[in-house]
């Protein structure tokens, strides 16, 4: 296992070391610095990342891949294999929508996290697993109600709002 990062290492230089390493086989500690995984993975605890290729990813699986000059650790909601290319529908537990990357932009996978108190949690396990699988559909059925359903009662919401604001004029 190994941890990486330091205050003088450049975000883009930390994704392709840490890039280099679960290649080689390895695993990697890393913080979470964000909150986009609460409350399975808050701010400052450690997650432990494997390699993983993304035809061995599973739905509920925490996936890892690089955005801007930083890695993203979010739960994989759907796989789409249209021929030859992969998609994959990610989103962060406390996240309000998820979004499409390519499935080759896929690193690793989370299978382990330490909290700040020092209690470590296995990832890894068929009842964990089993237990992301169901997350992963329900946050994928709250997405899909969010984009499809309730955004045009919002638009006709605001639509009534503006011409009411209007007509009082």
């Amino acid at each position: 296992m190994t941890g990486v990062g330091g205050h003088n290492e450049t975000h883009s230089a930390l994704v392709e070391r840490v890039g280099s390493i679960l290649q080689a086989g390895q695993t990697v500690e890393l913080p979470m610095l964000s909150g986009s995984m609460l409350p399975l993975l808050p701010p400052q605890s450690v997650i432990t990342i494997t390699s993983v290729d993304w035809d061995n990813s599973r739905i509920g699986d925490i996936v890892v891949f690089p955005r801007g000059d930083g890695l993203v650790a979010h739960r994989l909601l759907l796989a789409w294999k249209p021929g030859t290319w992969g998609f994959c529908y990610q989103k962060g537990d406390n996240s309000r929508r998820g979004e499409w990357i390519r499935a080759g932009r896929i690193v690793g996978r989370v299978i382990r996290v330490r909290y700040e108190d020092g209690e470590v949690h296995d990832l890894d396990t068929p009842a964990v697993r089993q237990n992301a699988y169901r997350i992963a559909g329900e946050s994928l059925r709250e997405d899909c109600l969010e984009r499809w359903l309730l955004w045009p009662r919002r638009i006709k919401s605001w639509l009534y709002k503006t011409n009411e604001n209007s007509a009082s004029r």
